[in-house]
C-alpha cells in the first residue's frame, strides 16, 4: 500500500505544515498549499455575515458604506485557506466550498450584494433587506408582527419602553 505517512524516523519526520497540506490533499496533493474558491449556491443568501465572522483567513468580509444603502459579501481567493469554517457557519448552507491549488493574487469577487435597510427613526443601518425580508416571513407565519423590524436597537429598545431620550437610564 502506497502511504503519504512517514515512518517513524529522524529523516522521516515532516513539519505540522507538510501534515496539514498532506491532510487537505490527500494523495493528490499539489505543489504549493490548499487555496478555496467559495461560492453561493441558490439564491438562498440573506447577507447575514456569520460566515465572515467564522472566516480566520479574513478571504470573506462585509462591505458597506455608512452613507450609501450598498452591502456586499466579497471574498479573496488568496486569502481563503480552505478550512471550511465558512460553510459550517452558514445557517442558509448556501456556501460552498472547492479546493484547489494556490494560484497566484485574485480579485477580490462580490459573492452577494444587496441593499441595506436603515432605521426608519434614525437612519441608522439594521441590516441587509435579504435578512429582514427572512425574519419578517417566519414572523408572519408564527403570527406575529414584524412591525419593529426596520427600527436599530437603540430605537426599538426606545419604542418598546417608552423612552423618550434614550434608552440609558440618567442618574
Amino acid at each position: 500500500m502506497d502511504s503519504k505517512v512517514p515512518e517513524n524516523s529522524e529523516k522521516d519526520k515532516i513539519s505540522r505544515r507538510e501534515l496539514l497540506t498532506l491532510s487537505w490533499h490527500g494523495s493528490d496533493a499539489p505543489d504549493g498549499e490548499a487555496q478555496g474558491r467559495v461560492t453561493l449556491t441558490g439564491g438562498r443568501c440573506t447577507g447575514c455575515g456569520l460566515c465572515t465572522v467564522d472566516c480566520s483567513s479574513g478571504a470573506l468580509s462585509i462591505s458597506s458604506k455608512e452613507t450609501g444603502d450598498e452591502f456586499n459579501l466579497r471574498f479573496k481567493a488568496n486569502m481563503c485557506n480552505a478550512c471550511g469554517r465558512c460553510v459550517d457557519a452558514c445557517p442558509e448552507k448556501c456556501l460552498s466550498l472547492e479546493r484547489v491549488p494556490a494560484s497566484g493574487p485574485a480579485d477580490e469577487v462580490v459573492l452577494f450584494g444587496d441593499t441595506l435597510v436603515r432605521c426608519r427613526q434614525c437612519g441608522g443601518v439594521v441590516g441587509p433587506r435579504a435578512m429582514l425580508d427572512k425574519v419578517r416571513a417566519t414572523m408572519l407565519a408564527a403570527g406575529q408582527s414584524g412591525a419593529q423590524l426596520e427600527l436599530c436597537p437603540d430605537c426599538k429598545a426606545r419604542s418598546q419602553f417608552n423612552f423618550n431620550e434614550s434608552p440609558v437610564r440618567k442618574r
